[in-house]
């Protein structure tokens, strides 16, 4: 009864269990779950919501390292190695950008100014 607990029978031979804590508290063989999601709404109240690998990181491959002119920094502890490529900070891809192609901004904007232009022509 006023259980957040959710039996739903899918294409499977098993039945899945949900639990939504917005439905009602856990039962009490699994209360657990009650004290990890209040765990999870403090953390997000406080605004300390889990950090995952990717926040603030930009996720690079070897051969945009090599376009960057930056394959030096293999090795240092600006990268971070993951899987097939590195993991670097936000601000120094966004800075490492702008000395590989001084001049994307400028052409970005003319191209948008462009395809501007054409579509009042038509119009």
């Amino acid at each position: 009864k006023n259980s957040g607990i959710m039996l739903v029978a899918v294409d499977a031979p098993k039945i899945q269990a949900y639990y939504v804590p917005a439905l009602g508290l856990a039962p009490a063989w699994c209360s657990f779950l009650d004290t990890f999601t209040e765990e999870l709404e403090d953390m997000t109240v406080n605004n300390k919501a889990m950090a995952t690998p990717e926040d603030n990181l930009k996720f690079i491959t070897r051969e945009e390292l090599v376009k960057l002119n930056a394959e030096h920094l293999i090795g240092t502890n600006m990268l971070k190695v993951y899987m097939h490529g590195f993991y670097m900070h936000m601000a120094l891809y966004r800075k490492l950008m702008d000395v590989a192609d001084p001049f994307a901004y400028e052409t970005y904007r003319k191209e948008r100014i462009q395809a501007k232009m054409e579509k009042e022509r038509e119009s």
